[in-house]
């Protein structure tokens, strides 16, 4: 490699890393969406992967670096906790040409097994635990509203004693308590899937040699997997039919999964159908946000449709039939 080429790939990598580094600080100090930031960095941390290891390496020595600088240990530690592993797991199945769909799965995992640590490794760096920044944070924004109007005057405790931001903020601190797992199982296949077809499709963009990533509109769920997925449903709801302590928790986190895959698969089902329609891109992507922020049951309800009458199967095949007569 020249000179020349080897400055070129330097700038680059210390751009990816710097500009993944600073979408982290900007994400985590935005209210509500700061959520997003599981899925944001790795796509960019990946685009090195392409130069390979070493010029990996240094793109995400940037990145540490820009964190402390900006953030302090708190967000080198938070930084490395989510996205390494996935950049390594999604860089390893990539490169050894492996199945998009197992990609995603074990990028979820990844994901969930770092929220998990996060969230141990918080506790080990301040000594606090999670869940009482999260309270802090929703004492001071209870503190900013008025309680005894909308929704806070149903949960006044006696009439004229309206319920004051620190009993607000331990009543949601508790019921984050309870929905973490299902939170950090919802968010770790969101962040999964959407790195995982994120990363793929730029590092085809780059013409990088990694495995075939399918178009959304062709994604489906293997019919093996989807029937895993039901059976541990099943489980779960005879679980909860039973009266079997805490299955009710894990029904509702397996129906959050499932409602949130056959959704997915709605969504591209119905990109596909829009394909065939001969629909501009921005009018897709529009139509697609709209339909998973508003009618995501109805996305859910097509992609189980799609899962059993295959209808994208069935179009094309009365396309392709068509166009042979």
């Amino acid at each position: 490699m020249s000179d020349n080429k080897s400055g070129r790939v330097l700038l680059e990598v210390i751009g990816y890393g710097a500009l993944a580094a600073l979408l982290c600080r900007a994400l985590v100090m935005a209210p509500l969406v700061n959520f997003v930031l599981l899925l944001t960095p790795t796509p960019f941390i990946m685009i090195a992967v392409r130069r390979g290891w070493l010029w990996s390496a240094v793109s995400i020595g940037v990145a540490l670096a820009v964190l402390y600088l900006t953030g302090g240990v708190i967000a080198v530690l938070v930084f490395a906790v989510l996205v390494i592993p996935t950049v390594v797991i999604l860089a390893w199945f990539f490169k050894r040409k492996s199945d998009a769909f197992y990609a995603a799965l074990a990028s979820s995992v990844a994901v969930a097994v770092a929220g998990i640590l996060l969230v141990q490794a918080v506790k080990w760096a301040t000594g606090r635990e999670i869940f009482d920044y999260i309270q802090q944070a929703l004492r001071t924004l209870f503190s900013t509203v008025d309680m005894n109007a909308g929704i806070f005057s149903m949960l006044q405790p006696q009439q004229g004693e309206p319920i004051s931001p620190e009993d607000m903020a331990v009543a949601v601190t508790a019921i984050f308590k309870i929905m973490l797992p299902s939170m950090i199982m919802i968010l770790s296949l969101s962040a999964g899937f959407i790195n995982m077809m994120a990363s793929g499709r730029w590092l085809k963009k780059y013409v990088a040699d990694i495995s075939d990533i399918q178009p959304f509109h062709e994604w489906a769920l293997p019919n093996d997997a989807a029937k895993g997925l039901l059976s541990i449903a099943v489980v779960g709801l005879l679980g909860m039919l039973f009266g079997i302590s805490g299955f009710d928790m894990v029904f509702a986190t397996i129906i959050g999964v499932l409602n949130f895959i056959f959704a997915v698969q709605g969504l591209a089902t119905l990109d596909y159908i829009m394909i065939m329609s001969n629909m501009g891109v921005v009018a897709r992507i529009v139509l697609m946000i709209l339909n998973f922020v508003i009618f995501q049951l109805m996305l859910t309800m097509l992609g189980v449709a799609e899962q059993i009458f295959h209808i994208r199967r069935n179009i094309k095949n009365r396309y392709d039939g068509g166009m042979d007569s």
